[in-house]
This record gives C-alpha cells, sequence and structure tokens, in this order.
C-alpha cells in the first residue's frame, strides 16, 4: 500500500495537501509561514513531486509527512484519506485500523491537567516576560508522537481552542523541555478536533467588556494583554485569524497582526478588518514595525 499510494500522489501534492487544509499560498518555493508550527517565514516548499518542504523548526519531510503532522493520522490512515481524496477506492485491509474517535485522546489528556503555576509551564512563559493566562494549563508528562509512533514523553503547555459558539473543540500541546520548547520535530501540536472550530480561538482571557483583541499565537496574544490590559485571544493560525467570530455582545475588535517578511500577517490582519467592519464592529489592527510578532517586541522590550 506504501508504495502504491506514493506513486497515485507523486505530482498531486498541491491538489492533495489543501484537502487537509494547507492553505495553497503556502506552497511556493520560498520563505513563506509554516502550515504545521505557524512559523512566519520558516518554511520552504520544494514539491519536486514529492511535496518536499523544509522548515527551520519541524525540519523537513515529503507530503506524507505533512499530512501525518497536521492530522495526527499515521502512515496507513493518512494514505488511506489521501488515496479517498485522490478519488481512488482505497484498499481495504483486514489490518486497517478503525479511525480512532478523537475524544479518546482528548480526554485523557484533559484528565492529566494542572495549574500551570510552579510548573514547566510558567518557567517557559517567564523566560519570555510572559505571566501564564487564566486559561493556560500543564501537564506533567505527555505523549509525542512522530509519524505515528510514541517518540518521547515531555512537559507540555496545553490550551483549550473553541468553536465560535464557546464549545471546546479540541486542545493546542506545546511539548517542553528545561530550555523552552522541546526538541522534537513539531513542538506545537493541534490534537485532532472533535468538531470544527473555524472562526474559534483560544479564549486566554475572560472577557468583561465589550472590547476584544485577538492575535495569531499564544505567546502574541499573552504579550498583547500585557501591554494593552485587554483581553485578548489566540486564533492559532494565521488562516483562522482571518476567519475569527467574535463572542456575542462585543462592540470593537482589536486585530494584533503579525509583521511577517511574506506579508501574510498583514493580510489576514486586514483581511478580517474588513470582514468585521462589514459587520459594523468598530475595528483597528496594530502590527508591530520591525520583521515579528508582539511577543518578539515584549520580549527584545524586556531583555534589553
Amino acid at each position: 500500500m506504501r508504495d502504491k499510494t506514493r506513486s497515485l500522489a507523486e505530482g498531486k501534492w498541491h491538489h492533495i495537501l489543501p484537502m487537509f487544509g494547507v492553505d495553497p499560498e503556502h506552497l511556493r518555493n520560498k520563505p513563506g509561514p509554516c502550515p504545521i508550527c505557524g512559523g512566519k517565514d520558516r518554511f520552504r516548499y520544494d514539491d519536486k513531486g514529492l511535496g518536499l518542504w523544509f522548515c527551520q523548526q519541524c525540519r523537513a519531510g515529503d507530503g506524507f509527512s505533512m499530512v501525518m503532522a497536521l492530522t495526527g493520522m499515521d502512515f496507513a490512515e493518512a494514505a488511506f484519506e489521501i488515496e479517498k481524496a485522490l478519488g481512488k477506492e482505497p484498499v481495504e485491509r483486514k489490518d486497517q485500523p478503525a479511525k480512532k474517535d478523537p475524544m479518546i485522546r482528548l480526554k485523557k489528556v484533559s484528565a492529566m491537567i494542572e495549574p500551570a503555576q510552579g510548573r514547566a509551564t510558567e518557567h517557559y512563559l517567564r523566560a519570555r516576560f510572559l505571566e501564564p493566562a487564566p486559561a493556560t494549563r500543564h501537564v506533567p508528562s505527555l505523549e509525542y508522537y512522530d509519524d505515528g509512533k510514541m517518540a518521547v514523553k515531555t512537559p507540555a503547555m496545553v490550551h483549550s481552542v473553541r468553536a465560535p459558539d464557546g464549545s471546546p473543540a479540541t486542545l493546542h500541546v506545546t511539548y517542553l523541555d528545561g530550555a523552552g520548547k522541546a526538541l522534537v520535530n513539531s513542538p506545537k501540536k493541534m490534537l485532532p478536533p472533535c468538531k470544527d472550530w473555524k472562526g474559534g480561538a483560544i479564549r486566554l482571557y475572560p472577557v468583561a467588556g465589550d472590547v476584544i483583541g485577538i492575535a495569531e499565537g499564544i505567546e502574541t496574544a499573552m504579550a498583547c494583554h500585557q501591554f494593552s490590559g485587554l483581553p485578548v485571544w489566540a486564533a492559532v493560525t494565521a488562516d483562522n485569524l482571518a476567519e475569527f467570530v467574535p463572542p456575542d455582545g462585543i462592540r470593537e475588535v482589536i486585530i494584533f497582526g503579525d509583521n511577517d517578511e511574506s506579508l501574510t500577517g498583514h493580510a489576514v490582519s486586514y483581511a478580517l478588518a474588513r470582514k468585521l467592519k462589514a459587520k459594523k464592529y468598530e475595528v483597528s489592527v496594530a502590527i508591530p514595525e520591525e520583521i515579528g510578532d508582539w511577543a518578539d517586541r515584549w520580549e527584545a522590550n524586556h531583555a534589553s
């Protein structure tokens, strides 16, 4: 099955990867945002018929490894879904595992959650001059899976990702070690969701008034909260920032965009601003003058 699926997919990754949520704008042979870790300009897509890619954080891989990293599937599961995406009837195998219920993994991780204070999560954030948000949680030892196999266990920072209606959809995990993010292929991962969360966010802070901030990354949202005092949520990815749906009762939205060399941060921030303006929200966009995000600026200001 492995060779058969590779042969079917060869030369077709520009069509396959968007079926698994990858923005076609990411599939260009020049630095840009990484679909896996969310890095702003560390990713390059070489393709060469095999979907080859390289990220300074996630390392390198092919189209199959990207699908597995994005979905949490092992190779057999990914190959099965890729054949379906290609319009081929997948070959049923007697040993083909049933598709796993995402709630099994989500419930297992949720049962291990502890407060962040005094744990590796708090130490990781304080190294960037950040305080844990009210929604920030910690898991003392969490399995990290690579290519469908458990590779290592590390402490982890965990946040609930919620759909626009506020219901929990999945968990975002940042794997840690004593020096910061764990030295694994993808230290930041989304667990397979139990429902569609498009337009949702990580609700880091409670909202007491009618003004809210939205940023892309978790640490960026924390930094924006600390210098503005506003409840700032994290959209997790650039694509989802453009789709953000404010909760009921909000009058004004402040969009804290990233300044990356690809201009993706500008594009998604103003796409969201235009959409919200059309719905009669008061909207403003704040983007750092220098390349980077607001967490970079916050850290630089406090480290000097």
